[in-house]
């Protein structure tokens, strides 16, 4: 594949280039599809791609957890019944059921980057992950979601 530089490309195919290449870095990605089971449910917000960092890094206070973290998963839910992961370059497919457990961590994930809404397939779901993020933010000193943020 040859490289492309961007200063060198029209202003108005740029844009064009630029997802091209995203695309292309997808596919060299490890990906994974997770199935909730049959009585659970992921949910979604107006920011559903999370970041997961990696086993036992160390949290920084100038240094967060990005997409191209080593060892991080980024998750996207795309149903109430699957949720997609992308993990580092690799050329590994998966397709895994998740547990209950698994199911509500990646929920808790998808609400913590929630920032004006978070929706579910009930309100008691929503209203549960809604209350451990408050919790758990508060107890960090952090405000969660925006000021119009709504719940349901």
């Amino acid at each position: 594949m040859q490289a492309v530089r961007l200063d060198a490309i029209s202003k108005e195919n740029r844009g064009v280039w630029r997802h091209l290449a995203a695309k292309i870095s997808l596919c060299r990605t490890a990906r994974g599809i997770f199935h909730a089971p049959e009585n659970k449910a992921f949910v979604t917000c107006d920011r559903p791609f999370s970041i997961v960092p990696p086993r036992g890094r160390k949290s920084w206070v100038f240094r967060g957890v990005g997409i191209a973290t080593a060892g991080a998963w980024k998750l996207m839910p795309l149903s109430m019944g699957r949720c997609l992961a992308i993990g580092d370059p690799g050329g590994v497919v998966a397709y895994s059921d998740l547990d209950a457990n698994g199911v509500r961590q990646t929920n808790l994930n998808t609400c913590h980057g929630a920032y004006r809404w978070v929706i579910g397939c009930d309100r008691e779901l929503v209203d549960s992950l809604a209350k451990e993020v408050q919790r758990v933010l508060a107890e960090r000193g952090v405000k969660w979601g925006g000021s119009k943020m709504v719940i349901g």
